[in-house]
């Protein structure tokens, strides 16, 4: 398995039955970062551990088949799982948990798995009978079914845990059991990481790697490994046949956008078995295969899922719509003050103000499209329009979707600014003094490098451009005052 060689400031801890290896770019930040990861930590293991006859996972078997509610974290690791299995093409596949049970794994690994003569293979009941409405936080488990998030869950902690963390402004690297995930900031010459066979200590000729962003995530036969009636086994199970894989690779590392991604493709390639690099390949995702007579192959390329533009899309154009909603703010501050030269009369510095409000609402478009579109957050149109719903990062997401639907009304008004009473209107347009701030934290909340770097001075500058004009219209206000009273 992956394992992180130096990176200090460090702290590690067991949890979900694992290590947990915390690295960041600021020592400052060590102490909360910790204490981040550990609250975060005993949330996923409380939502879906197997191991815990309270957590919310186990606790849908009795349902037995009906609706059961979920909370937003076990809607958001689901939606995850289905999107890791779907673009697999089911090789990971959350419906084998009894086919883990079937070969021992029924108790935390510390404890020691059963052993015994286990009951004949049966292919896994089938990822796509598990239905998940991610919007209303509810989900259908067929009965008799057991839900296994091994592949994906401890890969989508990762990811969350990185993104919480780099929020207090710094780079962030968070292993579990050597699935890494990073966010923000990486340190001057990236991250080092050591890759091979065991997380926990790396072997001579193992090779280091340079991580400057993304993740890197490895599923590896030799780990979590334990005999079951004579018979050596392991902790990764094909679907298609509720058995262990065929033979061909011992440990597979995968490099990609996020430790989800990484860790579907690597354990996908496992199952896979033979043309597994070849698949890879075809990904264009950088991996290094290792087969059980010890041959490597390495393969390179970019990310797993072929949806990064709409990643960089949505990020690029929430960033320019912060800018355009700025000078939005701006000309709309300075506009009663009848500002105007001979070269930019009154009439030009309107039409640039609505022309601007028109760019920004079609970068706005982009930017709600492209997070709609990006099937790796469970975000539904509906969520882009009704606030407050959204299964990811509820409380930013509808933030965000109260200043959308702020600008839309904005926008409509003035388009029928003729049809409307003019005090009405006016009353209607002072809503735009709202609609900048609730854009500006909705960014700053949901970013995962918002709060760090330039994102951060971009929200700076622009908060600060806008506290410049207010106080510049309240001293113009105030001099014209004092000029009528004297």
């Amino acid at each position: 398995m992956t394992s992180v060689r130096a990176a200090p400031p460090r702290a590690a801890f067991p949890a979900l039955g694992t290590t947990a290896v915390l690295l960041v770019t600021d020592a400052a930040a060590l102490a909360e970062g910790e204490r981040l990861l550990r609250a975060s930590l005993a949330e996923v293991d409380a939502a879906y551990s197997r191991f815990r006859d309270d957590s919310e996972i186990v606790r849908l078997g009795a349902y037995e088949g009906r609706v059961a509610p979920v909370s937003p974290l076990l809607a958001a690791a689901l939606h995850a799982a289905l999107r890791a299995a779907s673009a697999t093409d089911g090789l990971v596949d959350l419906t084998v948990g009894q086919a883990m049970i079937d070969l021992g794994y029924d108790r935390d690994f510390a404890l020691g798995p059963a052993d015994g003569d286990p009951p004949a293979p049966r292919p896994a009941p089938g990822w796509w009978r598990v239905r998940l409405d991610a919007a209303t936080g509810q989900v259908v488990v067929p009965r008799g079914v057991r839900l296994d998030l091994g592949s994906t869950g401890k890969a989508y902690a990762a990811d969350r845990a990185a993104a919480r963390i780099a929020a207090l402004g710094c780079g962030v690297l968070v292993s579990l059991g050597g699935d890494l995930a990073t966010a923000g900031p990486a340190p001057e010459g990236g991250w080092l990481v050591g890759v091979g066979d065991d997380h926990r200590a790396a072997a001579p000729g193992d090779p280091v790697v340079t991580i400057r962003s993304g993740a890197l995530a490895t599923s590896s036969t030799t780990q979590r490994a334990w005999r079951r009636g004579g018979r050596a086994v392991h902790h990764i199970v094909d679907p298609r046949t509720g058995d262990l894989p065929a033979p061909v690779w011992r440990t597979v590392s995968v490099a990609a956008r996020t430790c989800v991604d990484a860790n579907a493709a690597a354990t996908a390639a496992v199952v896979r078995g033979e043309g597994a690099d070849a698949w890879l390949d075809g990904l264009g995702l950088p991996a290094r295969l290792v087969g059980h007579d010890g041959r490597v192959v390495t393969v390179g390329g970019g990310d797993l899922m072929p949806d990064v533009s709409l990643w960089h899309a949505a990020r690029a154009s929430g960033f320019v719509a912060t800018l355009l909603l700025t000078a939005t703010v701006l000309l709309g501050i300075l506009g009663p003050m009848r500002v105007g030269t001979p070269s930019w009369p009154r009439f030009t510095l309107a039409g640039l103000h609505r022309n601007i409000s028109l760019i920004a609402l079609g970068l706005l478009g982009v930017h709600v499209v492209s997070v709609a579109v990006d099937s790796y957050v469970p975000i539904t149109w509906t969520d882009l329009f009704v606030p407050f719903i959204s299964a990811y990062h509820p409380v930013w997401m509808g933030i965000g979707t109260v200043s959308f639907d702020i600008f839309l009304a904005l926008l409509v008004t003035s388009m029928l600014r003729p049809r409307i009473n003019p005090r009405m209107w006016r009353v209607l347009h002072w809503s735009a003094y709202l609609c900048w701030p609730l854009a500006l934290v909705h960014g700053l909340g949901i970013g995962t490098d918002a709060l760090s770097g330039w994102p951060l001075g971009l929200s700076v500058v622009c908060a600060l451009a806008v506290l410049a004009g207010v106080g510049w219209r309240i001293a113009a206000a105030r001099k014209k005052i004092l000029a009528r009273l004297s």
